[in-house]
């Protein structure tokens, strides 16, 4: 049974597709192109790569049966530059059990859509070239990526929550990363099969389903408190429509009666006038 700690002795020294220098390197990480160096599960890109030709791959050793569920965590040690992003994902293999993709080949890319699903570091999630969901969380230094498939549908997740999927994969499929920056490193942490990555694509479901009760509950209080803040302020807006009909009420009786009191000194007056002429 495969496990990802497992570990060979010695990197033996290969031929990639293309004729490209490749190397097999410990369980876990499969072939990968001479512009990487691996040291243990521990991925670097000592060259660089050119945007739409070859960059600096590495290959899953595991082949993942169509609809098997798989789940791999990758954490990201460096992303070396802003101007070159990583790429995280899946690869289908045809019925032969050969990549529909050449190693090293640039995954932004006609041929590679519907061959090579994957997240890239700028927030978008891809099918070769064409953008399946843009705008996303980007990624980068000290970020733990999951890439989990099961049913046909891979997920793409960023430190534990799902950021996009994508459905509707036919064939097998082997995990896969390219890298793009001298500099660029990740490190395969965990990867699960069958049972155990049942376990895991459930205990992330999970989880998921408690922050989305936690978000929930913690937009219900934040309502909550808009509403009794509303009802305050228009309480208090009530107390002041108040005060002021009753200053203005006030006003009035003190404004009759000031004209009451003028009208009967003037009463008085004209009185005393008549007693006068008398």
């Amino acid at each position: 049974r495969h496990t990802w700690w497992r570990r060979e002795i010695g990197v033996v020294l290969g031929r990639a597709e293309g004729g490209m220098a490749s190397a097999k390197g410990p369980r876990g990480w499969g072939i990968f192109t001479d512009r990487c160096m691996l040291e243990d599960t521990l991925l670097s890109a000592i060259r660089g790569g050119e945007a739409g030709g070859i960059v600096p791959m590495v290959r899953g050793e595991v082949e993942v049966p169509e609809g098997q569920p798989a789940s791999w965590h990758i954490k990201i040690v460096d992303k070396a530059s802003v101007k070159g992003n990583i790429y995280i994902g899946i690869e289908t293999l045809d019925e032969s059990g050969q990549h529909a993709t050449s190693l090293g080949k640039d995954w932004y890319d006609e041929q590679a859509v519907g061959r090579a699903f994957y997240y890239s570091s700028d927030g978008d999630i891809c099918s070769g070239n064409q953008i399946v969901m843009s705008g996303g969380q980007t990624w980068g230094t000290k970020d733990m990526m999951q890439i989990q498939t099961e049913k046909g549908t891979v997920s793409f997740c960023k430190n534990g929550v799902t950021i996009g999927k994508i459905a509707d994969i036919k064939g097998s499929v082997r995990l896969a990363v390219q890298l793009h920056r001298p500099g660029d490193k990740v490190l395969l942490r965990r990867e699960m099969y069958g049972a155990a990555a049942e376990r895991d694509i459930e205990k992330r479901k999970v989880g998921e389903k408690e922050m989305e009760a936690e978000r929930e509950r913690l937009e219900r209080e934040a309502e909550e408190a808009r509403v009794r803040a509303a009802e305050e302020k228009a309480e208090k807006l009530r107390e002041i429509q108040r005060q002021k009909e009753e200053e203005a009420a006030q006003l009035l009786r003190e404004a009759e009666e000031a004209k009451e009191r003028e009208r009967l000194a003037e009463i008085e007056a004209a009185r005393k006038k008549q007693e006068e002429d008398h």
